[in-house]
Parts: C-alpha cells; sequence; structure tokens
C-alpha cells in the first residue's frame, strides 16, 4: 500500500511538473511575450503615455522583429511624442516624425497590404506639406490595397509629383519648352518645369518664360521682356500666318514679325505646378478644358481655333472679332484697316 501511494505522488509530482513546464513554456513564448507587449502599448497609447509606448513596442519588435503592427505602433506613439506640447524629451519634433516615418515604411516593407500605414503615413506627409511624397504614397496604397479612398483623395491633389516625366501632348509645345528650359534630350520632370510661373509662345517660333522670384524677392526671373499692339491675319487666304507689332521693352521701336503655328493640344500645362499666367497665340489650339484643372491667374489664346470659349471669361478673355485685334492696356477692341 505504502508502495502504491509512494507510486502516486512520484507520478503526481511528475506530472505537475509537466503542467508548470507547459505553463511556463506557453506565457514565455515569442507569441505570448508579443501579445502582452502589444497590450500593454496599446494601454499607453490609450492613456497618452507615449515615452511607454514606445518602450512596450521596443520590446516587441525585440521578440518579433517582422511583426509589422508593432513598428505601426511604436510610430504612433513617436507621432504623438512629436505633438505632445508637455514633451520634455531632448529629441524635438523634427526626430519623432522623422522615427514614425521609418516604422510606417518598415511595416510596408513587411506586409504592403497595410492600408493604415498608407493613410498615416499620407497624414504625416499633409501635416509636413510633403506634397510629392504624399502623392507617391497614395499611389503605393491604392495600387497595394486597391482601396478607393486612396485614389479619391488623389483626385482631389489632382497634382503630378516632381519626379514624374512629363508626358507631352504636342510635339511643338515640347520642341519650344525643352529648348527654353535647356533640355535637349532625355526625360523632362515635373520638377524641372517647378518655378515657372509665366509661359508665353507666340505662334511656334517664340517662346517667353518668367520664373517666381527665389529668397521671397520681388524680381522675377525672365529670359526676355516683350509685348505687343497689334494682331492681325498675314493676308485674307492664310489662316495660319499672323502679323505681330511686337516690342521687347518700351523703350524700343516695335517689330513686325510674322508668326505662324502648330501647336494643337496644351494638356501637358496640367504638369507646370507653379503656373500662374499663360499666354499662347496664333496656333490650331481648340480645347482649353485644361483650364480646369490649373489655378491660374490669366490666360489668353487668341488667334487659336477656341470652340468652347466658356473657360476663358474668368480671366477677360472677351470674344475676338477673327480679323484684326488691337490691344492697349487692358481694353481690347477690333480694328478694320
Amino acid at each position: 500500500m505504502k508502495k502504491q501511494l509512494k507510486l502516486i505522488l512520484c507520478l503526481s509530482a511528475v506530472l505537475l511538473g509537466i503542467i508548470c513546464a507547459a505553463l511556463i513554456l506557453f506565457f514565455t513564448s515569442p507569441k505570448q511575450r508579443l501579445g502582452r507587449q502589444m497590450t500593454l502599448g496599446a494601454k499607453y497609447l490609450t492613456e497618452n503615455n507615449y515615452e511607454e509606448a514606445v518602450i512596450a513596442f521596443t520590446a516587441a519588435i525585440e521578440i518579433a522583429p517582422r511583426a509589422a503592427e508593432a513598428y505601426i505602433g511604436r510610430a504612433e506613439a513617436y507621432m504623438g511624442l512629436a505633438a505632445a506640447p508637455e514633451n520634455t524629451s531632448t529629441a524635438g519634433p523634427e526626430q519623432w516624425y522623422a522615427d514614425a516615418e521609418n516604422d510606417y515604411l518598415t511595416a510596408l516593407s513587411i506586409d504592403e497590404s497595410i492600408g493604415e500605414a498608407y493613410y498615416k503615413l499620407a497624414g504625416l506627409y499633409t501635416d509636413q506639406s510633403r506634397l510629392d511624397d504624399l502623392i507617391h504614397i497614395l499611389r503605393d496604397g491604392y495600387n497595394a490595397t486597391g482601396d478607393e479612398g486612396f485614389r479619391k483623395q488623389l483626385d482631389e491633389l489632382d497634382k503630378p509629383a516632381g519626379d514624374d516625366i512629363v508626358q507631352w501632348s504636342d510635339p511643338v509645345m515640347e520642341k519650344m519648352v525643352r529648348e527654353a528650359i535647356n533640355i535637349e534630350s532625355g526625360p523632362v520632370y515635373v520638377k524641372d518645369l517647378d518655378s515657372i510661373w509665366s509661359l508665353d509662345i507666340l505662334g511656334d517660333r517664340y517662346i517667353f518664360i518668367s520664373k517666381r522670384p527665389e529668397n521671397n524677392t520681388t524680381e522675377s526671373e525672365s529670359n526676355s521682356n516683350w509685348g505687343y499692339r497689334i494682331l492681325s491675319r498675314a493676308s485674307a487666304g492664310d489662316d495660319n500666318s499672323w502679323k505681330l507689332e511686337a516690342f521687347f521693352s518700351l523703350s524700343e521701336d516695335s517689330e513686325e514679325i510674322t508668326v505662324k503655328g502648330n501647336i494643337q493640344n496644351i494638356d501637358s500645362l496640367w504638369y507646370f505646378r507653379d503656373l500662374q499666367t499663360v499666354q499662347i497665340i496664333a496656333n490650331h489650339i481648340s480645347d482649353v478644358s485644361v483650364l480646369k484643372r490649373l489655378n491660374l491667374i490669366s490666360a489668353n489664346f487668341w488667334a487659336n481655333d477656341i470652340t468652347d470659349t466658356s473657360l476663358l471669361e474668368q480671366y477677360n478673355a472677351f470674344k475676338h472679332n477673327p480679323e484684326q485685334f488691337v490691344e492697349i492696356g487692358d481694353i481690347m477692341s477690333s480694328s478694320k484697316n
């Protein structure tokens, strides 16, 4: 009897040891430890205790370096630190934002289908006015997840990114712009057109660009100052050629020049992100619907084949007599020879 009792006690001790070992292994397994740190980090986030949240999520990352959700949690904590006015850490908001961005990107490198990370990055880039990065992350989010929310935000922005390649809609216009910006061959990037706020084209021979002032100065950079007074058809039988009485400064005598342009499509204007004023005169442009996507101060398309002039009304582009125009200041009237 004593031997049986002793055997039972031994077996019970062994069984208890096995159970304890199993429980220890269970509660100390990487999965359980990760879960506890994630729960702890989430708790600290809800309490706005961002420094402790960073510690908890960092511990989670050390347990499971491929846990994308841990990087997202720590990024949230960094964002909280950057926005907290009472934060006394030696690291400034710029460092916290940079750390948050890095963690969001790391999470996406692990799992590119996490829509939350794209949205959080989009918010970060919006707060920092980083338009190009915002456009890229919205595009990546849409391509990776198919979430129409990203497409909707892109449509609202309706802007190309700086490192997008310009898709030229008209070869004549492309040639003229390339000459003006000194890029004869190879791709032209949107950023190459940035700072151009004024674009003037006469026919397909003359192009003038002005760039926005640098360093908050009041003087703009221009490759020429020009103007004109009279625009008339070169001859009654030639619908393509126009005569201009042009002058390149008010102190010089005017020069009569003949322009004959073949620009037909101006959709490429969409890539001029800083454009404020545009004049494309004496060409064969019929569609100016791209103006709806631009934020212009003035636009002038005299001596073209515009089919719908309603988009030009806001720029005081009056309906013209097809034979001849005389411009005097802001007043334009038709004139007969």
